[in-house]
């Protein structure tokens, strides 16, 4: 019940019709039953996934586009995280600059090991 309106809660990227076909399909053991449960061609079907793929290409263009820009720098980073997410962006930022740290250090101290021996 909890997940339920966790999920109501959060905003919608599928539409009413998208939904219905993905509660049906993921319901069915086969295409060609969800099909029949829609009351559609096996091909409708196909055709719908396809379109569907087409509509969202473009939208996740943009959120590669947006991820590899904020692997760039932490300047990149915060001006396209939103402020919700802001909190959990900076965890992610203190264990990269952390590694970084650590890895910087054991290059030292192979560094001054060689120069011992």
């Amino acid at each position: 019940m909890e997940m339920e309106d966790d999920f109501k809660q959060k905003p919608q990227v599928l539409t009413k019709t998208e939904r219905a076909v993905f509660d049906a399909v993921a319901d069915s053991i086969s295409i060609k039953e969800a099909a029949a449960k829609l009351k559609v061609s096996v091909q409708d079907l196909y055709n719908f996934f396809y379109n569907l793929r087409k509509k969202y290409y473009r939208r996740r263009q943009w959120v590669n586009t947006v991820i590899a820009q904020k692997k760039r720098g932490k300047v990149l980073r915060r001006a396209l995280t939103d402020r919700e997410h802001a909190s959990l962006e900076q965890v992610i930022e203190d264990k990269e600059d952390r590694e970084k740290e650590f890895m910087e250090f054991t290059k030292r101290q192979e560094r001054d090991q060689q120069e011992e021996a």
